[in-house]
């Protein structure tokens, strides 16, 4: 059914051109998901024109100060990064002008004599759930549990989402559910935490809500599980593979989910280098954590999904992750220095490809995780002795914080 519904959406677009077996044009079938495959797959990754005019900004800026690494840090402009869906309008405007950008370049290709069998895939966070950021300050949201919350991401987020990605099934989608919303549920969802442990049962029915609204079989959804440093230990393990059966139980018409994402906005290398146990002292802080690299996580929390029927693949944000160990790190999240740019982003290399469908960078590089002015969206974190300092707002770009991410990249530029 859903392969009929598919082809007459396409069809209703352009007509059937070049029709493939079965009704749809060959290259628009291209960006359906065969299930059981890695969406990351013989597609092109989308870049966004967004994070390239911010790229230039800072470009701009080294060339005035007569900075020759400017030529070096522009190649980072075309790198594909995820779309932040951070607030009802910023979705509105943001995601039919990428879909409809990957629609052309798709088009383009095909006037071209491009192939039929790549499609172009476009990456978006969904990062609006109620009481967001519910342990923190930086980063909160527009939408609150006692002020309707639950409605309005439903209503006037979600299904704007939903809509947009239903005209576009010839482009594909991977998509981010909600970072830090179940880490928050394993961990903070208690009396220390009241913020957090009254918005738990309606963030659970609001990401139901958003993965029953998102079945297309163009779009790969992936339901953010932190990162090693916050859930790589084994009781914490079990309490996200336990939230994430309860999530995944409840959407309604048996809808599901591709996988997770993990490490997004966070530091932590796909592997650690010379590491071979959990227990090794090298690990630091880390010692004793079964998830103690995105790999070793990912394998481990996913035998436990696995074990509850659940899915089990992950793509990793590597967008930071290019230093390791950073020097003076204590920990903290907010705007750490003497981090890099990581692995680029593409499909997992064999040596990864038993949990990870691909390396992403899912966290913007540049744009800040924090401010340090006390009378805005404030984390004590982002005036840590690790923190770069000033920082503006988060999601607000941070040329200075992006130059060095940039200069301590791993792979080099």
């Amino acid at each position: 059914m859903k392969a009929i519904l598919f082809a007459s959406a396409v069809s209703a677009v352009f007509g059937t051109v070049q029709a493939a077996g079965n009704g749809m044009p060959a290259w628009a079938a291209a960006a359906e998901i065969v299930p059981g495959s890695n969406p990351y797959e013989g597609v092109h990754l989308m870049s966004d024109p967004g994070f390239a005019k911010q790229v230039s900004t800072s470009v701009a800026r080294l060339r005035a100060e007569g900075d020759s690494f400017a030529d070096k840090i522009s190649t980072v402009s075309d790198q594909p990064v995820f779309v932040w869906l951070a607030t009802s309008e910023i979705a509105e405007e943001r995601v039919d002008e990428a879909l409809k950008a990957a629609r052309k370049f798709n088009v383009d290709q095909q006037k071209a004599g491009g192939s039929h069998d790549t499609a172009p895939l476009v990456q978006f966070v969904i990062y609006n759930v109620p009481d967001r950021d519910c342990s923190a300050g930086a980063s909160t949201g527009e939408y609150s549990v006692d002020k309707d919350g639950l409605k309005l991401y439903k209503k006037k987020y979600i299904d704007r989402i939903a809509r947009a990605f239903r005209a576009y099934p010839d482009v594909r989608i991977a998509a981010i559910l909600e970072p830090d919303a179940v880490p928050n549920m394993v961990i903070n969802a208690n009396p220390m935490m009241p913020r957090c442990e009254k918005a738990k049962p309606v963030q659970i029915e609001a990401i139901r809500y958003a993965i029953s609204q998102l079945q297309f079989p163009n779009v790969a959804l992936y339901l953010d599980a932190g990162h090693a440093g916050w859930l790589g230990w084994e009781g914490n393990q079990n309490g996200a593979a336990t939230v994430i059966d309860d999530i995944l139980g409840g959407v309604p018409n048996n809808g599901t989910i591709h996988g997770y994402s993990i490490n997004v906005s966070n530091y932590i290398p796909v592997r650690i280098p010379n590491i071979t146990w959990h227990g090794d002292p090298a690990l630091g802080h880390m010692q004793w954590n079964l998830g103690y690299d995105n790999f070793n996580f990912a394998t481990q929390l996913g035998k436990r999904l696995a074990a509850k029927g659940r899915p089990s693949r992950f793509i990793a944000d590597t967008a930071r992750s290019g230093v390791y160990p950073i020097p003076g790190h204590t920990n903290n999240w907010c705007n750490i220095k003497g981090a890099g740019l990581g692995t680029r982003p593409g499909p997992s290399t064999p040596e990864f490809a038993s949990a990870l469908d691909a390396f992403v960078w899912g966290k913007i590089p540049g744009e800040s995780d924090g401010t340090t002015d006390t009378s805005g969206r404030f984390s004590s974190e982002c005036v840590a002795a690790d923190a770069l300092q000033p920082a503006p707002e988060a999601g607000k770009w941070f040329h200075e914080y992006f130059v060095m991410l940039a200069k301590n990249a791993n792979p080099a530029l």
